[in-house]
């Protein structure tokens, strides 16, 4: 079955597909939506909205810290220990509240993305659609998410994908993506630039084996732009 949820890399945020083309198109109908929304991009909510009429999630964008830490293991929140509530019994409490988390960390070991202030605090789950669970904690109040499987999630992925080619690839870009990457990259380091242009060449040398590398194209690009003030 076709995913409903994407991991968009270059954008930093985990979205459901949804009825909506693009945010202008969302705030024309924001009237028959309830939720949280952040359309000053001011805010520190995230996007969650319901339909006023059926209840159903009508729009979901959650945003990735643009740090991303890495671990060899498997991912410290186990889902399987964790009461996972239905969706529909505990949405209610939280909806108008989901806040923006300030970590992410990528687990190699299990595939999961997993972003949250404080880990501690997680005492439910509840499952979304697809491999993405909202994390609550005991009053049932938004703390964060976590995709399964994340690598399968984002814009590109077909079976057969050249999984190991795009794996090493991935794990090249979230060394960029780090404060001390980004501070260099602010100092103009020509090093940095250097290693953002050999990662940009290898994703382009084998993306015909995986298009997911597009998006890591297109995540240096950003970069190039925005801390180097180059033209892509």
């Amino acid at each position: 079955m076709k995913s409903k949820i994407f991991w968009d890399l270059p954008g930093f945020n985990i979205c459901l597909k949804s009825r909506y083309a693009d945010l202008y198109a969302l705030e024309a109908d924001i009237g028959n939506n309830v939720g949280s929304s952040n359309f000053s991009a001011l805010d520190t909510l995230d996007w969650l909205l319901t339909d006023k009429a059926t209840g159903e999630i009508s729009f979901l964008m959650l945003t990735v810290p643009s740090t991303i830490k890495v671990s060899p293991n498997g991912s410290e929140i186990d889902t399987d220990t964790l009461e996972n509530l239905a969706l529909s019994s505990c949405l209610e409490r939280f909806i108008h509240d989901v806040a923006m988390q300030d970590e992410a960390i990528y687990t190699v070991g299990d595939d999961t993305l997993t972003v949250t202030s404080d880990a501690s605090s997680i005492s439910h789950t509840t499952q979304v659609s697809d491999d993405l669970y909202l994390l609550l904690d005991q009053a049932s109040q938004y703390r964060g998410f976590l995709l399964k499987g994340a690598t399968t999630h984002i814009p590109g992925h077909f079976i057969p994908s050249n999984s190991e080619a795009f794996g090493a690839r991935l794990l090249d870009m979230l060394r960029l993506c780090t404060h001390e990457a980004y501070d260099s990259m602010s100092d103009l380091s020509q090093e940095q630039l250097r290693n953002i242009e050999n990662l940009e060449s290898a994703c382009r040398a084998a993306k015909s084996a995986d298009s997911r590398l597009e998006q890591i194209i297109a995540f240096t690009q950003q970069l190039k732009v925005t801390f180097y003030d180059l033209e892509t």
